[in-house]
C-alpha cells in the first residue's frame, strides 16, 4: 500500500502546448498535499479547482519590466529569461501575497529536465517544461530557439509556464491531481479537465502581459503581438482550439484581475477545442 502511494505522489501529467509553430511541451508533476485537499472527502467531498482563491478577483496592477535588447541566438536567452522572470515576479507577488499564498519565485534551468519525477516527453516535440515536482522552469535555449527568434514567442512561453507555477501556488494542481486520484474520470473528462488548466495559464499569461504592456522594456505591440500568439497555437484537445485560446489570452489581456482567469466554471464552449 505504502510503495502504490509513492508511485501514486510522483505521477507526471504530461500536455501539450503548441504556439505558433513552436512545440513547447508543459510537464506538470506534484505531489500531494493531503492536509490541504483531502479533509471532507470521507464525506462524500471531492476537490475542485474552482475553489482556490485567483477567483476572488485580485488586481493585477500596471508594472515597469526592465528587459536586455532580445538577442537571436541560444547563448544570451538565459539572462533574457532570468530578466523576465524577475519581471513575472514583479507582477505576481504582491498578488500572489493579497490572496494569502506564498510569493515564491520559480527556479529557472536553462536545459531540459532530468528524467525521473519530471520525465521527459518526446524530445522531438518538447521544447520547455514545467515542473511542479521542483518548482523549476525549464528552458533549454537550443530548443526554444528553433523555429522562432521573435520576443514575442518567448515573452507568451515564460509567461504561459509561470502560469502554472502561479496555478500550483494556488493549489489548483493539487485539486486537479487529487480529482485523477479520488474520482478516476473518464478520458473526456480528464481531457476537459487539461484544457481548463491549461487556458487558465494562458489567461493567466495574459494578465501579465497587460500589466507590463507599455511599461519599461515591453511596448503595447510587442505585448500584443505575444497575446495573439498566445491565441493562436495549434488547436490541441488538451490546449483547446484556437478560438478558446484567442478567448482566455485577451480576457486576461484586457481584464486587469484574476477573476478574469476562471475557467473552472467557463461554459463548455469557451474552452471547447474545436
Amino acid at each position: 500500500m505504502g510503495g502504490a502511494a509513492s508511485q501514486r505522489r510522483q505521477r507526471v501529467g504530461v500536455v501539450l502546448f503548441l504556439l505558433v509553430g513552436l512545440a513547447t511541451a508543459l510537464v506538470v508533476a506534484h505531489e500531494r498535499e493531503p492536509d490541504r485537499w483531502f479533509a471532507g472527502l470521507a464525506a462524500g467531498g471531492r476537490p475542485s479547482p474552482a475553489d482556490n482563491p485567483l477567483r476572488d478577483g485580485f488586481v493585477v496592477a500596471p508594472t515597469d519590466c526592465s528587459l536586455p535588447v532580445f538577442a537571436e541566438n541560444a547563448a544570451a536567452l538565459p539572462s533574457y529569461y532570468e530578466a523576465l522572470t524577475t519581471c513575472l515576479d514583479a507582477v505576481w507577488r504582491p498578488v500572489l501575497r493579497a490572496a494569502g499564498l506564498p510569493a515564491e519565485r520559480p527556479a529557472l534551468v536553462a536545459a531540459a529536465p532530468p528524467p525521473g519525477r519530471c520525465a521527459r516527453p518526446d524530445p522531438r516535440s518538447a521544447s520547455a517544461w514545467y515542473c511542479g515536482a521542483n518548482r523549476t522552469m525549464y528552458l533549454p535555449p537550443d530548443r526554444l530557439m528553433v523555429g522562432t527568434g521573435n520576443p514575442d514567442v518567448h515573452l507568451g512561453v515564460v509567461a504561459h509556464e509561470y502560469g502554472h507555477h502561479v496555478q500550483l501556488l494556488a493549489g489548483v494542481m493539487d485539486a486537479v491531481w487529487a480529482n485523477a486520484e479520488l474520482r478516476p474520470a473518464g478520458p473526456e473528462l480528464a481531457v476537459e479537465e487539461s484544457r481548463r488548466l491549461e487556458l487558465q495559464a494562458t489567461c493567466l499569461a495574459g494578465l501579465f502581459l497587460g500589466a507590463v504592456a507599455g511599461h519599461g522594456s515591453v511596448s503595447r505591440e510587442l505585448a500584443e503581438r505575444a497575446v495573439h500568439n498566445l491565441g493562436h497555437g495549434e488547436a490541441a484537445t488538451t490546449h483547446g482550439g484556437v478560438r478558446s485560446q484567442t478567448f482566455w489570452a485577451e480576457r486576461g489581456y484586457t481584464w486587469p484581475t484574476t477573476a478574469a482567469c476562471d475557467t473552472w466554471t467557463a461554459r463548455p464552449d469557451e474552452v471547447s477545442y474545436r
